[in-house]
């Protein structure tokens, strides 16, 4: 009777029992090293519907790329898809993980419109993955209406880019497998972004990579987590004081809202050989062979 007991917990409870891993983990400084990519990257740009303005995706298609072949997506921020297809391709060849198409999100390019704001130095990054408020008033004159308008609202156009225009735009050019079975990743500020999309966009990505996320705690305790159905893997380092203790209330608010999750501590500061480090270590795991 007692086992059939602790079945059932487990079978409904199973995830409120997510636990974080207390250990430090060292992280691989050799991904970033310069190698040679044998599969494909296209850069694609276009008008957005979404974000009213010219913005680009760089696509990784992997060794063998068949377009009737179904591929396994993984979407990153931050202009990442060649550094992870250089962390990740030796895996896809060997067999050890299935294939995969890497879209990465590109940052704003500048636009037309921003010589208007003469020498300015707006930080469009910020403004559409935390908000306008990030935005420092050292930076733009908020009297100037114009550019109050193309800030304003950044966050959940840039949500509806990633989880409707892009997810579209590569639905419509390959076959994937379901939606809601792909990966969406992202660091600092790109960490928080993927957190509000998973909640926004609840039936968009079966897993959630945030690493070091920036932003305000008080907004993802806001988020509406009672559709997702995500996992989520998160972690951070532990000599970046701020985004360490970030990330473990970011968990603990998935814990408390019955959510899927790992996080990990690193021995290292804001890294980008950390945050490549848990990519590999994850993708490798979610879509090993």
């Amino acid at each position: 009777m007692n086992k059939i007991l602790i079945l059932l917990s487990i079978l409904t409870f199973g995830p409120l029992f997510s636990q974080i891993d207390n250990t430090i983990y060292p992280v691989d400084s050799s991904l970033y090293k310069t190698k040679t990519i044998k599969g494909t990257l296209k850069t694609i740009e276009w008008e957005s519907k979404s974000m009213q303005e010219l913005r680009n995706i760089t696509i990784y298609e992997p060794v063998g790329f068949h377009k009737d072949s179904i591929y396994n997506v993984v979407i990153v921020t931050d202009n990442q898809a060649e550094a992870l297809a250089n962390a990740l391709e030796s895996k896809i060849i060997s067999h050890e993980i299935k294939p995969l198409l890497i879209i990465g999100v590109n940052n704003r390019e500048p636009q037309a419109i921003d010589s208007i704001y003469g020498k300015s130095k707006i930080d469009f990054r910020s403004s559409e993955m935390l908000g306008i408020q990030y935005v420092g008033s050292d930076e733009i004159d908020f009297s100037n209406q114009d550019l109050v308008k193309l800030l304003s609202n950044r966050v959940s156009k840039f949500c509806d880019f990633i989880a409707i225009e892009i997810s579209n735009y590569i639905t419509e050019h390959y076959n994937t497998i379901p939606k809601n079975t792909w990966t969406l990743g992202g660091f600092s500020n790109g960490g928080a972004i993927v957190v509000h999309i998973s909640t926004t966009h609840p039936n968009s990505f079966g897993y959630i990579i945030s690493m070091s996320p920036g932003g305000s705690l008080e907004e993802r305790n806001n988020f509406d987590y009672s559709e997702t159905k995500s996992k989520y893997f998160v972690c951070a380092g532990t000599n970046e004081k701020s985004f360490h203790k970030s990330s473990l209330k970011l968990v603990k608010v998935l814990k408390a809202n019955g959510i899927e999750f790992e996080h990990k501590s690193f021995n290292t500061g804001h890294d980008y050989n950390m945050w490549l480090t848990y990519y590999v270590e994850v993708l490798s795991s979610v879509y090993k062979i």
